[in-house]
């Protein structure tokens, strides 16, 4: 069974846990691409079957957030599941102040990792380290930060908050977002909630809860599962054509590919729009990286 599905995680699972659950219910091999936070909802894209070794395509695409800032509270994990480490009056706190920070944090930027997260210093991961009370020195990342809105804003109570929509590139923390922008504006914050809108093509709009998931299994219905190619669809296509083209394409083998131009990253596709691999286009040779179908 090979293939996408593209999952609506609840709050309160890992993403870890969601993919199992569904790799359950499916009785196939399943990975996730791109991690959520247990606290975090929305679109997770999960790869089926051979799949799995196109999750690192997906993992490289834009991805959409709608998340809220709680101001005057900063936590330990930049989230409301961490403990609180600060608090500061937010007086004078307004809209035009946030939106006028909100300008430091589009397009290129440096970022901070939360201490809190996976990422690994010296092969353990980060987390590991901030359950033990141990702090280390993160080196800022370049990030890119394609579009941020404020949505909504309420500063009629003792934290004020803001929803902001958000539209990044991977590696971008938002949690790291909101403990920046709150030192931006003179006091702290913490992420209150987040949901992920958008991961590449998959939409929060066309997802798939877990429960909707095991109801269509039950009925024998798998119109959740996207096909091979729908994870990839940005990537250029080199169409194949012939029967012995095909032979060699899912042997792993290189084709001439006249009048074609050089492509660095390509799928590979028959003509009625069956994946067979992924592979790169020199000098009018296609080379395959990737076989997908072998038969």
């Amino acid at each position: 069974m090979d293939g996408f599905v593209n999952l609506d995680k609840p709050e309160g699972l890992s993403s870890h846990t969601a993919m199992a659950r569904v790799r359950r219910l499916l009785g196939t091999k399943a990975g996730h691409s791109g991690t959520l936070d247990p606290f975090a909802k929305g679109v997770l894209p999960l790869c089926l079957g051979k799949c799995t070794r196109l999750a690192d395509f997906i993992t490289e695409l834009p991805k959409s957030y709608r998340g809220e800032v709680v101001f005057g509270i900063a936590t330990s994990s930049y989230d409301k599941d961490g403990e609180i480490t600060e608090q500061i009056p937010c007086d004078g706190l307004s809209e035009e102040k946030i939106s006028a920070a909100l300008n430091n944090f589009r397009g290129a930027i440096m970022q901070v990792p939360p201490m809190v997260s996976a990422l690994k210093f010296h092969g353990k991961p980060l987390y590991e380290l901030a359950r033990r009370g141990e702090e280390v020195v993160r080196e800022p990342r370049a990030v890119t930060v394609y579009d941020l809105q404020l949505i909504k804003a309420d500063f009629n109570r003792e934290n004020p908050c803001v929803v902001l929509d958000i539209t990044c590139s991977k590696g971008t923390y938002i949690r790291s977002l909101a403990y920046d922008l709150g030192k931006a504006v003179g006091c702290c914050a913490h992420l209150k909630a987040l949901t992920r809108t958008m991961a590449g093509p998959f939409k929060l709009a066309d997802s798939f809860s877990l429960e909707q998931i095991e109801q269509m299994i039950a009925k024998d219905d798998m119109s959740f599962i996207l096909p091979p190619s729908y994870g990839v669809a940005h990537l250029p296509v080199v169409t194949i054509t012939g029967e012995i083209q095909l032979f060699k394409v899912r042997h792993g083998n290189q084709i001439a590919c006249e009048n074609t131009p050089d492509i660095s990253v390509c799928r590979v596709e028959t003509a009625s729009g069956e994946l067979l691999a992924i592979g790169q286009v020199k000098d009018e040779i296609l080379k395959i990286n990737k076989v997908l179908i072998t038969e």
